[in-house]
């Protein structure tokens, strides 16, 4: 699969999100978002995944792609909720909990979650990765161990900090994108006339399959039924694959994609500041929204064109 179609699938991505976070928390819509949106983020994470960097350099490059962003925007929400923060009587303790992930959550800006999760998840996979070494199977059989565990914990309730209870979860996305790039399974789609009519029967069977497994949500670990929730993500995920191939050109796509993180990180903030009920005006919050990132893309793109003048 070419870089230029993975774009397309983050812009994707990116897009469902805020929609996920806009439509109404009780709708069909939100239930069938939240079946596959952040596992097909892990998944192409696990796609671009690379092995040929020394741990050093690799620590490293996701500290300042993952972490330098999460603490910088987290600082940001707090100052800008800090009217949230005094209504509930935060203790000094509990802005530190939510500042440093302790309790799994960022109580000012929940989506910063994906940032903490996915490091972890990549620093993870990078030690599987170089445990096994050329081994298939030790690969696996390491992430289905993890992933029982995984499911064990969650059973009996068993709640680890800085949101290692999704790791279990978020490494099996991780590594049916790795496995995918490895056995070159995506570049063997194509979009035709049988794709179309095995896509259309799987995309009804993944909304009913979603309806009747409820609400799922990774950032607070619940999947209901677990095989269903795989189910369902996998069939999320090859949909949006199918749909990548036919909007391979999309250019609104590929600046989304470009966007993604910097979406990942204010969205909730821009919801904040909305001077209507965004539950009554849904529809008009996800325009809106997807315009002022927009809106910034062509503010930037300006600010650099003029300074690579000067």
């Amino acid at each position: 699969m070419k870089n230029k179609q993975i774009d397309i699938l983050k812009g994707m991505g990116a897009i469902l999100v805020v929609i996920g976070h806009l439509v109404p928390a009780s709708g069909n819509i939100k239930i069938c978002l939240y079946a596959f949106h952040m596992p097909l983020f892990f998944f192409l994470s696990g796609f671009l995944f690379n092995t040929k960097k020394d741990f050093k350099t690799y620590l490293k490059s996701n500290l300042k792609s993952l972490i330098l962003p999460y603490f910088i925007f987290n600082i940001i929400s707090l100052v800008l909720n800090l009217d949230l923060i005094f209504q509930n009587h935060f203790s000094i303790l509990q802005i530190l909990d939510n500042i440093f992930f302790y309790n799994s959550k960022v109580a000012w800006n929940s989506s910063l979650w994906f940032f903490i999760v996915l490091f972890m998840t990549k620093l993870l996979f990078y030690i599987f990765s170089k445990l096994c070494k050329t081994s298939v199977k030790k690969l696996f059989v390491l992430v289905i161990v993890t992933l029982t565990l995984g499911i064990v914990l969650n059973i009996f309730h068993i709640n680890l900090h800085f949101g290692i209870s999704i790791i279990p979860f978020s490494i099996t996305f991780f590594y049916i994108g790795y496995l995918s790039k490895e056995l070159k399974l995506l570049e063997k789609m194509q979009f035709n006339l049988k794709t179309v009519l095995i896509t259309i029967p799987l995309c009804i069977l993944g909304i009913v399959s979603s309806l009747y497994n409820t609400r799922v949500n990774m950032s607070t670990n619940i999947y209901n039924n677990y095989l269903l929730f795989f189910i369902n993500a996998i069939i999320g995920i090859y949909i949006c694959i199918q749909c990548s191939i036919v909007l391979k050109n999309s250019k609104l796509l590929s600046i989304y994609a470009h966007l993604s993180m910097i979406m990942f990180s204010t969205q909730r903030l821009l919801f904040k500041f909305y001077p209507f009920h965004i539950e009554n005006h849904y529809i008009f919050a996800i325009i809106l929204t997807l315009a002022l990132y927009l809106l910034y893309d062509i503010i930037q793109k300006k600010f650099k064109q003029k300074s690579e003048i000067k």
